[in-house]
């Protein structure tokens, strides 16, 4: 109930914060390499001149929020509907004993268990303690808006959409698979199941070396049943062909549904 009442006051802000934004929408069209950027507005597409990129990032921005404001609503509604379908019915302790009155007399009020709610369950999993991946540290120079460092421009950026999501997350957190300790590029906690699930992204897939290790490390996901699409997301790139933003949107808003 909290994390629903959270999520209409983001819903609210976020609200009111496009109420700012010029009309219309921001879209593109592409010609080979070429981008042209227009303003979409009453059924008309004003082109927009690379010159003018105030009004382009502002419009860009609106868009971002707009696809935020999107998932916010996407994840209020799954965990009101998950609240709508459980049962609203009293399960303390004086239930119990109602039913089963030989009981009484071996409870005592200071040791009645209250369950932990789902928030609490994520602040507990979020405050855990843990030593990161001590390879390398030096690395460590992308910055994301959580204001973590990251090894890589990619992995920052997928950081930055995680938080500015509000999915729980944890980066190269040490994950023992049988004998062997390996550090998942990150951790997370569903928002709205708490299932924790893994994204790995093999960034130099160029790179035969690379690539092999990157086969054996999603082998050894597999040989312990934590699979790829259920609870491993797998992102890839190269050179020629960067992750991008509408992937790591995709893939978050698939990962939120």
């Amino acid at each position: 109930l909290a994390e629903s009442k959270h999520l209409s006051f983001e819903i609210e802000q976020i609200t009111k914060e496009l109420s700012k934004y010029p009309d219309g929408a921001l879209c593109c069209s592409k010609n080979g390499k070429y981008i042209k950027w227009f303003h979409s507005i009453q059924k008309k597409r004003l082109y927009i001149s690379q010159h003018n990129q105030t009004f382009l990032s502002q419009m860009a921005h609106k868009q971002y929020l707009l696809w935020m404001l999107e998932n916010l609503k996407s994840q209020k509604h799954a965990i009101d509907s998950l609240l709508n379908s459980y049962p609203n019915q009293d399960i303390s302790v004086d239930l119990f004993l109602a039913d089963n009155p030989a009981f009484s007399s071996l409870f005592s009020s200071t040791r009645q268990f209250t369950p932990p709610s789902f928030s609490e369950v994520c602040t507990n999993w979020l405050s855990a303690p843990y030593i990161p991946n001590p390879m390398h540290p030096e690395n460590l120079i992308h910055s994301s808006i959580s204001g973590r460092k990251l090894r890589s421009k990619s992995e920052a950026l997928i950081d930055s959409f995680l938080y500015s999501t509000n999915i729980p997350s944890k980066y190269e957190a040490p994950l023992v698979l049988g004998n062997v300790t390996i550090y998942p590029d990150f951790t997370l906690f569903h928002p709205v199941t708490g299932r924790i699930k893994y994204w790995e992204h093999f960034g130099l897939m160029d790179d035969p070396i690379y690539r092999q290790k990157a086969s054996q490390k999603i082998d050894l996901y597999l040989s312990h049943e934590i699979i790829p699409n259920i609870d491993l997301i797998i992102t890839t790139e190269t050179k020629s062909n960067p992750l991008s933003i509408a992937k790591i949107q995709n893939i978050i808003t698939e990962f939120l549904n």
